[in-house]
């Protein structure tokens, strides 16, 4: 069972960088106001994916730049050979950067043989599997971005018969994510996120967000 479920919680481990709900403002870089926003966004993430059939629609199969509630999220794998992303930003639109996020879910805690799928059971395991590694680096055009540790509620999830976990006869489960985000402020023109883990590791997105009265 460790391989396949090693193998199957890398590709679920994905690093993101994630476009999310914000206004236009001067470029700058902010942390969320508070872990509660960050754990909802992170919820809400999981959710999106989670749900999405394990075909080219999901990001995870296909890295691209999607919405999901108001949210443009370039979605991309943490490796030496990823390739780096572009995404266009309309008018509303924020700057929502999962720089290393993880979930826990009932399944997946039940298969790994922790009969503990409790909210707290859940949270447990998401933060162990999270602080493997120290905080990652977030940089908006070459700035340090402060990230914060965001930790979600328990979320329900209806899985798709074609899901992510491979498995057609589960049809919903509960989970827990956690993740180091932050939330950035590009203003008008062209910016890069990068996002560096500790181990060297890490992914570019290309951000673009036209001038009033301008079109690409």
């Amino acid at each position: 069972m460790d391989g396949p479920r090693n193998g199957r919680r890398a590709a679920l481990a994905l690093v993101l960088a994630l476009v999310v709900l914000v206004g236009l403002a001067p470029s700058a870089g902010a942390v969320p106001r508070n872990d509660r926003v960050a754990g909802r966004l992170v919820g809400e993430l999981w959710r999106t994916v989670l749900e999405l059939p394990a075909d080219e629609s999901n990001p995870y199969v296909v890295a691209r730049c999607v919405r999901f509630v108001n949210v443009v999220a370039p979605f991309a794998p943490l490796g030496p050979d990823v390739p780096d992303l572009s995404c266009r930003l309309r008018a509303n639109d924020r700057v929502f950067v999962g720089a290393r996020v993880w979930e826990q879910s009932a399944y997946e805690q039940v298969l790994a043989g922790n009969p503990d799928t409790s909210e707290a059971g859940l949270r447990a395991e998401a933060l162990r599997l999270l602080d493997q590694q120290g905080a990652p680096e977030v940089r908006l055009d070459g700035r340090v971005v402060p990230v914060v540790k965001g930790v979600s509620r328990l979320v329900r999830v209806d899985l798709p018969t074609n899901n992510l976990f491979g498995d057609p006869s589960v049809t919903s489960t509960t989970l827990v994510a956690a993740g180091w985000v932050a939330l950035v402020r590009p203003g008008p023109g062209r910016h890069t996120i990068a996002i560096r883990q500790p181990d060297g590791t890490g992914t570019t997105t290309h951000l673009y967000l036209a001038r009033r009265g301008h079109h690409r």
